[in-house]
């Protein structure tokens, strides 16, 4: 039987913190700093996306609002059903069918005509209500009188939500975007070590 030699250094055994002798192995190492970083990047320019749609449809959807809750302050005046047509195809949607209102009116001695029943989206409606010939009260937009509707106001409520929604998004981004600046610009202290893996 060999005896070992006092004049030898013994041989040093390296252990990870938290390893038993004959224990399991350590767990895995955590995720590469590079792995990590690239994650973070790419939260970032999804953040970064969200926040810039949500300003771009929160300013379409504000402007689209002030108009139609706008309206009913409108100037008004009297015009006349040329036509009503039913089951008329929409030209985004040709199985999607619906009514069809003409009417037209004078402003500054400036003839106008007009299919705006309501300013936002379709304005369900039935031809018999408007025969031909009918006096019907129109508001027109001051700054540009082409520009007008039967139903001051309608839609308003539609594109409130919509502006919530928009809000929402931009919330979003803006949160998850302050959260991946944290972790992509953090204190190298607050950083993952790597451990290394014992040789097999």
């Amino acid at each position: 039987m060999s005896q070992h030699d006092p004049r030898q250094p013994r041989p040093r055994v390296v252990r990870t913190i938290g390893q038993q002798p004959g224990g399991p192995p350590p767990p895995s190492p955590p995720r590469p700093p590079e792995a990590s970083n690239a994650l973070t990047r790419g939260l970032l320019a999804f953040a970064t996306l969200c926040l810039a749609v949500g300003m771009v449809w929160a300013m379409f959807v504000f402007g689209r609002y002030r108009i139609a809750a706008g309206s009913r302050d409108w100037p008004n005046t009297l015009g006349q059903v040329m036509d009503c047509r039913e089951g008329v195809s929409t030209p985004s949607n040709r199985d999607q069918l619906r009514n069809e209102l003409t009417y037209r009116y004078d402003v500054d001695d400036q003839k106008y005509v007009s299919r705006n029943v309501s300013l936002e989206g379709y304005q369900a409606f039935d031809c018999a209500d408007y025969p031909l010939g009918k006096a019907v009260r129109v508001y027109y937009a001051p700054w540009r009188p082409k520009l007008a509707t039967l139903t001051p106001g309608e839609g308003a409520g539609n594109l409130s939500t919509q502006f919530a929604g928009a809000i929402v998004c931009m919330l979003i981004g803006l949160l998850l975007g302050a959260s991946q600046v944290a972790v992509l610009f953090r204190p190298e202290w607050m950083r993952p070590v790597r451990v290394p893996r014992r040789p097999s």
